[in-house]
């Protein structure tokens, strides 16, 4: 029967073929963290890139102490999925550097199965969660908690501690400071790690002591589970924001949609903003104007009559922008409103010769905000 690098049995449970595949390439997407363990070590990496029989993992060590300590044992891959661990097997191939960042690469794991070693599912959603460590002998150290559980926690030190103090298996008092929920202290074992990661285990915690973290975890548990089910939509609202956000940086000037009769009244103010651009309520001559995204846009509306605002809502739709829309009245009062409601446009204005510096002052906080400033959007 096959058996793993450190000699037991592979799990039954174990994820091989199109679902490793489909979950190796999911860490690689994520750069997800990673533990790499053997017999002797066990060092935090982290996922850097996915190929087709390889990984590019993050490497702890240089590339002498590397080959000496990951090399020439038997290795192991530990990454987090569904609020728990994953191990496999890999291989070692090279060492590499580039701009500084060390990596190695290792054969992909055959098979990856479940190996949580906790018995309690750890929270890693804490907020401003902080901790207080104190020994015996009155020293304290503190810092923030970076995942909890019912059986123990992770913590992150502020400061490193004297040589041989928080030694793996010394008993000390650990106080909980959560975000939102309550102080707590319980008796713990230092369990393993280095500055500036300790795992503490609890030591006979009292009932009302895990009552209290029970109910403190339990949304923040609820929540974790949400965001892993729902992790593939999350991740593409990401890419959909680092997409816009890309395409407002290379945006130019802005795009007035309408007659040219205003132009001279409403480029006054716009100082800053770059070339204004007229064009005229037609796609063909407007897509020419488009080589770059404008910053904003001003849609002139005239009667507002039915036939108009089928025709701009259309032209709208079909230009497909994401830039800050601003419906600019020239007609009949209250027309600019009514087709702002249908457009979802960000703001409407009721035209006359002197809001032309109001109107600027509109469209630059509307830029500003899409860019993220804080510049007032409502200059009225």
């Amino acid at each position: 029967m096959a058996l793993w690098p450190f000699g037991e049995e592979i799990p039954a449970a174990a994820i091989r073929g199109t679902a490793l595949r489909s979950v190796l390439a999911e860490l690689g997407e994520r750069k997800e963290f990673a533990l790499l363990a053997t017999p002797y070590l066990s060092a935090e990496s982290r996922v850097l890139e996915v190929a087709p029989g390889t990984l590019k993992l993050l490497s702890p060590f240089p590339k002498e102490t590397a080959q000496r300590t990951l090399g020439e044992h038997p290795l192991r891959l530990r990454v987090p999925w569904q609020l728990s661990m994953l191990a496999g097997p890999v291989a070692w191939k090279t060492f590499g550097q580039e701009d500084r960042r060390r990596w190695i690469q290792v054969e992909s794991p055959p098979w990856l199965a479940p190996d949580e070693q906790r018995a309690q599912t750890r929270c890693d959603l804490l907020g401003r969660s902080f901790f207080t460590l104190t020994t015996e002998d009155l020293l304290q150290f503190r810092g923030s908690v970076e995942n909890l559980s019912l059986g123990g926690a992770l913590i992150l030190l502020q400061e490193p501690p004297p040589a041989g103090v928080l030694t793996p298996g010394r008993m000390v008092e650990l106080g909980l400071r959560l975000e939102q929920g309550p102080t707590l202290k319980v008796r713990v074992r230092l369990q393993h790690g280095d500055y500036p990661r300790l795992g503490v285990a609890f030591q006979a915690p009292p009932p009302e002591f895990l009552g209290a973290l029970e109910i403190w975890l339990k949304p923040r548990l609820a929540e974790s589970l949400r965001r892993w089910e729902n992790r593939r939509e999350l991740r593409a609202q990401a890419e959909a924001a680092a997409k816009a956000r890309a395409i407002a940086s290379q945006a130019e000037g802005i795009l007035v949609i309408g007659s040219q009769l205003l132009a001279e009244e409403v480029s006054e103010g716009m100082e800053g903003l770059g070339p204004i651009k007229f064009g005229p309520t037609a796609l063909a001559p407007l897509k020419r104007l488009l080589e770059r995204p404008p910053q904003a846009v001003i849609l002139q509306v005239g009667k507002g009559d039915l036939e108009e605002r089928y025709r701009l809502r259309g032209l709208w739709q079909a230009l497909g922008l994401t830039c800050p829309l601003v419906v600019l009245g020239t007609g009949q009062t209250g027309c600019a409103q009514e087709v702002a409601l249908e457009l979802h446009a960000d703001s409407s204005l009721q035209w006359d010769p002197g809001k032309a510096r109001f109107l600027g002052r509109l469209v630059r906080g509307l830029v500003q905000r899409a860019k993220g400033g804080d510049e007032d959007t409502n200059p009225g």
